[in-house]
């Protein structure tokens, strides 16, 4: 591994951070590049373990891929020093564990003002909260948008497996206008794109990556929301006229923020037909925040429907189904957050179904 830690010229140096279901699998496809050098990051734990012994196995049964990434560069969070600047850092981990992740990913930046663009961080988390936290702690300078839609898990510690067909990428700068870290963003696509991953760099005259991450918040919030709520798969609570109608309720408040935080492009119309989409979810489909929490787990409730109360709140639109939803649910969270963490693997699926 010692060559790893010096790439050779002109190769794209990338960290993931979380090697989950999102990291594993993203991050695994990446590596499969000859011009890229992965460096796979993750906190001490089962997966860890798992990481460390056989490598890094992905399994994706909808495009007859398995292969596995053995060695592999594998760093714990208190050794990223060891792996130095980064051309991108791509975030996976849970929405609430950023805050103890922020440490981890100084030692990976390059700063402003060089020969080279400043190290570009990519948040792959649910919420719409997660490029302002980077920013806050790391410098606007280096924090990108970005989504993911991908149906894949851990099968078991090293194992990663992709249940479906999508999985998909949406990144960009959140200035309005290309900046710094544009060549860093073009790079990274053209990158995502021969790892056979359908990425999107959307325009900035479209709403930008920021409109994309609000479409995404507006859905998620809906499906984990009631999932959670219910306990109910998708086809089990679009069957219930009464929750049907909860669904629709919490999903217009969602339309409602993200219209009043700018999301102009998000209206009557895009509602209307998120509203009819949900009848094509797969019937057995489950959030991932339902299915933390059916396991006594921390989930994302407060970065999902909990972000969507506050971000109400601050504009003065009112969310009483969200909020209602957040109440009911809270009482769990708060329990499941109490005991400490096993120490799993970080990132989800992705969060929400494409056909959504």
């Amino acid at each position: 591994l010692p060559s790893k830690m010096e790439p050779q010229k002109n190769k794209l140096k990338v960290a993931v951070v979380g090697i989950g279901g999102v990291g594993g699998f993203f991050g695994g496809l990446l590596a499969c590049l000859d011009d890229v050098d992965v460096y796979f990051i993750q906190r001490d734990g089962v997966q860890y373990r798992g990481l460390k012994a056989c490598g890094l196995r992905v399994r994706s049964p909808p495009h007859s891929w398995d292969f596995t990434i053995k060695p592999l560069p594998l760093f714990l969070g208190t050794e990223t020093a060891s792996i130095g600047a980064c051309d991108a850092v791509i975030v996976c981990v849970k929405s609430y564990s950023m805050d103890e992740t922020l440490a981890t990913l100084k030692p990976l930046l390059r700063p402003a003002g060089g020969s080279l663009p400043p190290t570009a961080v990519l948040p792959l988390l649910n919420g719409m909260e997660a490029p302002q936290q980077l920013a806050n702690a790391l410098g606007a300078e280096h924090a990108l948008g970005g989504l993911c839609l991908v149906l894949s898990e851990i099968e078991s510690p090293g194992v990663i497996l992709s249940k479906g067909n999508v999985k998909m990428i949406e990144l960009g700068e959140l200035g309005g206008k290309p900046g710094p870290l544009a060549p860093t963003v073009a790079r990274l696509a053209d990158a995502m794109a021969r790892a056979e991953i359908d990425v999107k760099v959307p325009a900035f005259d479209e709403g930008g990556v920021k409109g994309a991450m609000w479409q995404k918040f507006v859905k998620i919030c809906g499906f984990s929301g009631i999932g959670a709520v219910t306990r109910a798969t998708a086809g089990e609570w679009i069957a219930q006229p009464r929750t049907l109608s909860l669904f629709a309720s919490l999903a217009t408040e969602a339309v409602a923020v993200a219209r009043a935080h700018g999301a102009s492009q998000i209206d009557e119309g895009w509602l209307r037909k998120h509203l009819e989409n949900v009848h094509n979810l797969p019937s057995g489909s489950t959030a991932s925040m339902m299915r933390d929490m059916m396991a006594g787990k921390p989930s994302e409730l407060h970065e999902q429907v909990g972000a969507l109360v506050r971000l109400g709140e601050s504009k003065g639109v009112p969310v009483p189904t969200a909020a209602m939803v957040y109440a009911a649910l809270l009482p769990q969270e708060v329990a499941a957050r109490k005991p400490s963490d096993s120490g799993g693997g970080n990132g989800g699926g992705g969060g929400l179904p494409p056909e959504l």
